[in-house]
């Protein structure tokens, strides 16, 4: 049964090995934007982890728009998150300093406290400063563009976009994977930003005749197959339609997953500290998107009709006829 449900089936080792040891490794566009999140020991672990991938790894031109477009909200947010903390801090040693408020606070204490909240102060301060900084000199925003500048898709032309659209109307009402669940907080072609992504991805496996190992920070149920809690892999729908379309493997990994397992194949000697915080980003930033999405709904048909203007368009694609040949591709779509 294996042959016929794949998707249902973790693959056999040699299948990894196979994936590891040959497979196009694809970057998702969190996995650049979390690198503005980590500390500096975690962004260079993982850029030195990517780098050593050398000519298999690949990102597809949706993932590289939409890293380019969100990178300044992205430092943006760090730098509010910065400015807030230097706020309660502040707080905090306002109510240290009124000592009716600590009647048992010997001053030794309360002036070892006041040296450390300075300290932390002064800190928090200077880094705010250094990512300030990263709106107009972004040093690894030039570590990003210089390891991946050739090695960046051509996109689709807007005839294959509106027909990925198109689809995405009917496979996301069948909550058919990816993509779904960015139904609520996005808008127009955004919303099938996802779709484009996968479909870039069996378009360049098709074109390499290569397994794709695909590397994401996105680990909500239109990516990964989830029971009791526990994520147990891909979706078996993307394995299935991506071994149907390719006669190829696929497979994804959470980011620290992926640096976990970079351990046991590569031998990269990730410390485990890295690999937490990678965690704990992805995580953090998990609750923030579900928590921003709960009020905002996004009707898919009405978007549409700015998306796809009178084309009259049916939704019968397989996914082949989505894909333009590769020779066609022009890019950006206007």
């Amino acid at each position: 049964m294996r042959s016929k449900f794949p998707g249902y089936y973790r693959p056999t080792e040699a299948e990894f090995q196979d994936l590891w040891e040959n497979g196009l490794f694809v970057l998702d566009t969190n996995v650049l934007l979390d690198l503005f999140r980590y500390s500096d020991e975690t962004v260079n672990a993982l850029i030195k982890n990517i780098s050593n991938l050398g000519k298999r790894v690949w990102i597809p031109y949706r993932v590289s728009l939409e890293y380019h477009r969100n990178l300044n909200e992205v430092i943006s947010s760090q730098i509010n998150s910065y400015k807030r903390t230097i706020e309660t801090l502040e707080e905090f040693k306002n109510q240290l300093d009124a000592k009716r408020s600590h009647p048992f606070l010997d001053n030794k204490l309360h002036d070892e406290i006041r040296t450390f909240c300075e300290k932390f102060d002064s800190e928090l301060s200077k880094k705010k400063d250094e990512v300030e900084l990263l709106i107009t000199e972004n040093p690894i925003k030039d570590q990003i563009s210089n390891l991946l500048d050739d090695k960046v898709g051509d996109g689709f032309d807007k005839m294959a976009l509106e027909k990925i659209c198109s689809v995405g109307i009917k496979r996301y009402a069948d909550k058919c994977p990816p993509g779904y669940m960015d139904k609520k907080g996005k808008h127009g072609v955004d919303v099938y930003g996802d779709l484009i992504i996968w479909n870039e991805i069996i378009e360049k496996s098709k074109v390499e005749k290569c397994h794709i190992i695909l590397i994401t920070g996105d680990v909500k149920e239109d990516w990964f197959l989830k029971h009791s809690g526990k994520t147990i892999g891909p979706r078996p729908e993307l394995i299935h339609e991506f071994r149907t379309e390719t006669n190829k493997l696929f497979y994804a990994y959470p980011t620290n997953q992926f640096l976990e397992f970079s351990n046991i194949y590569f031998k990269s000697n990730i410390d485990k500290e890295v690999i937490d915080e990678v965690e704990k980003v992805i995580v953090t930033e998990q609750k923030r998107s579900e928590t921003s999405n709960t009020n905002e709904a996004v009707c898919i048909t009405e978007n549409m009709t700015t998306i796809l203007p009178n084309t009259g368009e049916t939704n019968n694609y397989s996914t082949s006829e989505l894909i333009i040949n590769s020779s066609d591709k022009i890019g950006q779509t206007k």
